[in-house]
């Protein structure tokens, strides 16, 4: 589901359900790379396997506007959750088109929080079985077994 071929812009494609990242070598920090992408994959939690929201907005719509910014909160909400910082820049780019959506209903930012709460959980908490089998698995790490130490106590039952 992820692929690192963009050379200046991240973004999720509902039509490939694809999120595109430009190469890790763009990006100031590692943190940057991680909340980046995972403002991407809360976008992704829209596609109808998933969360089912409705993604098909054009760049610059108030509908656009709408799933950025629940987009944004869930990355927040993930990224405190997993200690990942976030980088205020990107935040600032994003506030006009949120300021007017919020001018124009103030109540958008409840549905929107609301909304990022449900995105959160759905990527925080996979062992729920919640994740389709289409998204991508992490590879697992092999790591020797921890050598036993002599004169160990077994711990009490």
């Amino acid at each position: 589901m992820r692929r690192l071929d963009q050379a200046d812009r991240a973004f999720y494609r509902p039509a490939t359900d694809r999120i595109h990242l430009p190469p890790r070598s763009s990006f100031k920090t590692a943190d940057t790379i991680r909340a980046t992408a995972l403002h991407e994959v809360a976008h992704a939690t829209g596609h109808p396997s998933r969360l089912d929201r409705d993604l098909a907005h054009p760049f610059g719509s108030v509908g656009y506007a709408k799933d950025e910014l629940r987009a944004e909160i869930a990355s927040l909400m993930i990224g405190d959750q997993l200690g990942i910082g976030h980088d205020p820049g990107q935040h600032a780019a994003r506030l006009k088109s949120w300021v007017q959506l919020l001018k124009e209903d103030p109540k958008e930012i409840l549905r929107a929080s609301r909304d990022a709460d449900k995105i959160s959980n759905y990527v925080l908490e996979p062992e729920k079985g919640r994740v389709p089998t289409n998204m991508e698995k992490l590879p697992q790490v092999d790591r020797p077994a921890a050598p036993e130490k002599v004169g160990r106590q077994p711990a009490p039952p």
